[in-house]
């Protein structure tokens, strides 16, 4: 659904500010309450609740400050449409690389446009009415723009995997086709390091191209001895095996969703933790008989 540009003098400037002066104030413990609330129904959400459970208590307690933040930022008098757009966008373009699905936002709206409400007086006078026709018509904005912030990551998603599938018929060598393919991943909003990796002496992975803006101080700690080389070897036991020798040895991608809460990734989150690093993907590139011959590890 597109919906039609504002007007900006409708939601924002002078009238604006003058009608939301001081509402904001009066507004924190009701957005407050209204957060807490509204997280409490999305645990009883087995979908929503899957995302949730992804964060740690320190991420779940950041996300509810800027859940409120957020809410805070409609009643900001002297706001601007053109930074509101800009806020919101960036907000929905979060929402769509941690899973959380557009129709879900939609939903919340509702609920949004109910606890804004709430904050007005009872009385049915034309200030009133004034200021619920700004607060809707900045609802509208945040949503579209959320909406746009949503196609804008699909569509850079889309080039990459364009460049990606260019790479794979006009590459000259498996080495150039390793380094185009990590960095268009490093491309994508979040990205901190991809590298490309096959087993060598003693099982251990080998790293054949790397790229990213954490990547060489991770590999660096492997080298170091801070955090542990990655173990390909087929007779290791299942409990030490990460992500990445699971995927070689399944030929399945294998993903972690919660870099400080996995299990998997327990071993490499020393560091992991530090580089800013919360999910990993593992992909194992396979022969025509299903044997892995390299893995492409991502993280962000």
């Amino acid at each position: 659904m597109v919906l039609k540009p504002l007007a900006g003098e409708e939601a924002y400037g002078p009238t604006a500010e003058q009608a939301l002066q001081g509402l904001a104030e009066r507004a924190r413990p009701v957005v407050a309450e209204f957060v807490e609330v509204f997280y409490r129904s999305l645990q009883q959400s087995e979908q929503t609740q899957q995302v949730l459970s992804r964060l740690t208590t320190e991420e779940f307690a950041h996300l509810r400050e800027r859940q409120a933040r957020h809410l805070l930022m409609f009643l900001e008098p002297t706001l601007t449409a053109e930074q509101h757009r800009a806020r919101a966008q960036a907000v929905g373009r979060v929402h769509a690389l941690v899973g959380v699905e557009l129709i879900w936002l939609i939903e919340a709206y509702n609920l949004y446009q109910q606890a804004l409400h709430h904050l007005l007086p009872s009385a049915d006078n034309s200030a009133q009415i004034s200021v619920q026709k700004i607060l809707d018509r900045r609802l509208l904005l945040d949503l579209e723009a959320q909406g746009a912030g949503y196609r804008q990551l699909d569509d850079e998603l889309t080039k990459v995997l364009v460049q990606i599938q260019r790479q794979i018929q006009t590459a000259p060598s498996a080495t150039d086709l390793y380094r185009s393919v990590i960095e268009g991943l490093c491309s994508i909003d979040g990205i901190s390091a991809a590298f490309v990796g096959r087993a060598g002496r003693q099982h251990m992975l080998e790293i054949e191209a790397s790229h990213g803006p954490q990547a060489q101080t991770y590999l660096d700690a492997m080298q170091a001895g801070r955090i542990p080389v990655i173990n390909l070897d087929p007779d290791l036991d299942e409990s030490l095996r990460g992500p990445t020798a699971r995927a070689w040895h399944s030929g399945d991608i294998q993903t972690v969703c919660s870099f400080a809460l996995d299990d998997a990734t327990s071993q490499w989150n020393p560091v992991g933790a530090n580089l800013g690093f919360r999910s990993h993907a593992v992909i194992p590139l396979t022969d025509d008989t299903g044997q892995a011959f390299a893995v492409v590890n991502v993280y962000s």
